[in-house]
């Protein structure tokens, strides 16, 4: 082993790589002795312990440890100095401008932000520390900087600045189940976006999603009027063929083998909607009630799709039957041909009283009670009761001599205007019976509509009396002429009876429509 010189920085030292000590004019750096201006950037010679020392945190480059020793300042962490004999200090900007350092200069200067940024560290929106309004954190760094840009279509933005996909939007960017443009609940996709129960949703590009109801609409059957069968659907339904098909796909039978005939009620148009349609039972026998049972079947029941295709789900409807009274063909003939020949007679006779009471001055009075009676026995119908067939008809169609067709479209238009106006307040029947019994409506000015324009027809005829009795002659005492004085017996008998016959008629006709108002209103059972 043999001693080896140092070199010459080191004033002592373990190997030729390594000093301990450095010689004059020398700065220790590590293991190293060096010379001050061989000191690193960022320190500065120390003379006193002999080692480069680093500078101040605001310093770049400084000749003593001191923040008033720094040659260059730390711009790069942004501290700069207004002019070269002052301290270097940190730069302080306003809101949404950031310290932006020149390297060429080396000056420290403040930028505007991105307008995407509150507040930044830089000058692009990817350096924001916090967004602007309108804006929202797309991403963040781990420098504590976030990524700030609009929402894109199909999203808003939330109290937390953060994209939230829009519900309603028509627009389903994958965060909701589902979204068909509406915030409406019962369309398949809720209020929330979320799928109802019965639906399936299918998104669609660049449109709203589609939901389709894939639960198959439902029927039942009810009878009314004895032998009219009610098909009635759970929801808007639509027949994809036409009648005729229709028909022939479906069977309608009693259960105990009783022969019927049937028919639509109303014809069926091929993809109309409805929720229900009839069909007319003949059966050839009698019914009592709950005895026996209606049933419809539906062979293919492709025929019936509600509005999203889904086939009628319910094949077989049954019904349990009323009662009814089976007429045979020559029984309604007879009862036909009754009704007519009443029918007839009575206007015959009408006539024939009229002619006697203007005259012969004969009283018609028990012509009028039995008028009043036949109006009575017209509302029978209306009887939650099943009457044969046969009765109905007369009843209906011969006994409802109240009811006078008067052509309207020959009536002057002063007329029709307040007859328009009450056709406004025209509600439901009842019933289906009271339908039948010729009352389509609750409502006593729309039942009594026939009888108003007859009686508005006989006070027409009362004014023309009124201007014939002015216009005939008189005696030389003032008096009437004798040979006119049928006209001044008809006037007279025009200001009693004609009054008093509209009352009777309009006091019996009102009751009834009063009866039936009492009945919708508190849910007695009087009348159906």
């Amino acid at each position: 082993m043999t001693c080896e010189p140092c070199p010459k920085e080191c004033d002592t030292c373990e190997s030729e790589e390594v000093c301990i000590t450095c010689a004059k004019s020398y700065y220790k750096m590590k293991d190293e002795c060096v010379s001050a201006p061989e000191c690193p950037d960022g320190t500065y010679p120390d003379d006193i312990s002999r080692q480069c020392r680093g500078c101040s945190k605001v310093c770049l480059t400084c000749y003593g440890g001191s923040t008033k020793d720094c040659r260059e300042c730390n711009f790069e962490e942004g501290y700069g100095r207004y002019n070269e004999k002052d301290e270097c200090h940190l730069v302080n900007c306003a809101e949404q401008t950031y310290v932006h350092v020149d390297t060429a200069s080396k000056a420290v200067v403040c930028l505007p932000c991105d307008e995407a940024c509150a507040g930044c560290k830089g000058e692009s929106s990817a350096n924001c520390t916090s967004c602007g309004e309108g804006y929202a954190v797309m991403s963040s760094a781990a420098n504590g900087t976030v990524l700030c840009k609009e929402c894109p279509a199909g999203y808003a933005l939330r109290e937390n600045d953060k994209c939230k996909e829009i519900c309603g939007d028509g627009l389903n960017m994958g965060e909701y189940e589902c979204d068909d443009g509406n915030v409406a609940n019962g369309d398949g996709c809720s209020a929330e976006c979320t799928v109802e129960e019965g639906f399936a949703c299918y998104t669609r590009a660049n449109e709203p999603d589609k939901c389709l109801d894939i639960v198959p609409p439902k029927a039942s059957l009810s009878v009314r009027k004895g032998t009219l069968l009610t098909v009635t659907f759970n929801e808007d339904v639509f027949v994809t063929m036409d009648e005729d098909y229709l028909k022939s796909m479906m069977q309608v039978y009693l259960k105990s083998g009783c022969e019927l005939t049937w028919d639509f009620a109303s014809s069926l148009k091929p993809n109309a909607k409805l929720t229900k349609f009839e069909i007319q039972t003949e059966p050839r026998c009698s019914l009592k009630a709950s005895q026996d049972s209606f049933t419809v079947e539906f062979n293919d029941v492709s025929c019936v799709v509600d509005r999203d295709g889904n086939e009628l789900e319910t094949r077989v409807l049954e019904a349990r039957t009323m009662r009814y009274v089976y007429s045979s063909a020559s029984e309604m003939a007879y009862s036909e041909g009754l009704g007519s020949a009443f029918d007839s007679s009575s206007m015959v006779t009408l006539g024939v009283m009229v002619f006697i009471s203007l005259f012969q001055s004969v009283s018609v009075g028990p012509f009028w009670s039995f008028v009043n009676m036949v109006q009575l026995v017209s509302y029978l119908p209306a009887l939650d009761c099943t009457i044969p067939s046969n009765l109905e008809i007369f009843l209906t169609d011969y006994m409802n001599i109240r009811k006078v067709a008067i052509p309207t479209d020959l009536l002057p238009d002063f007329v029709m205007a307040p007859l328009n106006f009450i056709e406004n307040f025209v509600t439901a029947p009842l019933n289906d019976r009271f339908s039948l019994a010729g009352y389509e409506s609750l409502s006593f000015l729309f039942n009594f509509l026939d009888e108003l324009l007859t009686w508005f027809l006989v006070a027409l005829l009362y004014v023309a009396l009124i201007v014939l009795c002015r216009l005939v002659p008189k005696s030389k005492y003032s008096r009437p002429d004798p040979r006119f004085k049928y006209f001044h017996e008809w006037k007279s008998g025009y200001e009693y009876n004609g009054v008093l016959r509209i009352l009777i008629e309009a006091y019996l006709n009102m009751n009834f429509c009063a009866m039936i108002n009492v009945n919708k209103v508190f849910g007695l059972c009087l009348l159906e």
